[in-house]
């Protein structure tokens, strides 16, 4: 394989946000088939992925996100995260590519939130941060357990994305239900630009209240 293709390869594996060739730098002209065999490796071999995830445990403190303000609520439609003038993508691979995304986002919170607590004193506390959704499991309504410096319980919902801030999300109904039924504890942490510059805002309580939410899946029966 020549260093040109290596170097196209490392630009899809930085663009799904995952490390890329090292010695080789990202060449961004790569073409959609090179894409799409790429993406099919990855999907075929998430089990080596989730190890890559678990990696970012180890980040330092310079690599941690940067806290930054959410962008402003308006009735404007907000930025796809497809468009509809690009061929369709490999859904299979791609749900599989954003799980692993995902995994890595809230990795990197705890991460954040060990340092947060850490650097209030709370040193305690930093070593209680709990990644509930690997040791219970989704389905709870939020993915990471951790505190304020006063002790009080904090459950972090994370949704990470490779383009910017204003870029939207999806929220699950249990998600919603969590965010409205203990609105004191719940946070949403928006991980943004994760691929390059990792940006964070925090959203308080029932996300209902700050995020303008639209169907996109119906339960269908006769």
């Amino acid at each position: 394989m020549t260093a040109l293709a290596r170097g196209r390869i490392s630009a899809i594996l930085q663009d799904a946000a995952l490390p890329f060739i090292e010695g080789y730098k990202p060449r961004g002209n790569y073409q959609k088939l090179l894409a799409d065999t790429v993406h099919e490796w990855i999907a075929d071999h998430s089990d080596i992925l989730e190890l890559v995830a678990g990696e970012v445990g180890g980040l330092s403190d310079a690599l941690l996100p940067t806290l930054v303000e959410p962008p402003p609520r308006s009735a404007a439609k907000p930025v796809a995260l497809f468009h509809s003038d690009r061929p369709a993508p490999n859904y299979v691979a791609l749900a599989k590519e954003n799980a692993v995304l995902g995994r890595r986002g809230e990795v990197m919170v705890c991460a954040y939130e060990s340092d947060r607590l850490a650097n209030r004193g709370r040193g305690d506390l930093a070593k209680r941060v709990e990644h509930v959704a690997v040791t219970r499991g989704d389905g709870l309504g939020y993915d990471v357990r951790s505190y304020e410096p006063d002790g009080s319980e904090l459950h972090i919902e994370v949704k990470t994305t490779k383009a910017g801030r204003s870029t939207s999300f999806f929220v699950t109904k249990t998600e919603l239900e969590c965010s409205k039924s203990d609105p004191d504890s719940f946070r949403l942490y928006r991980l943004s630009s994760f691929a390059s510059h990792p940006e964070l805002f925090v959203l308080v309580g029932d996300i209902s209240s700050h995020l303008r939410l639209e169907p996109t899946v119906y339960r269908a029966a006769f």
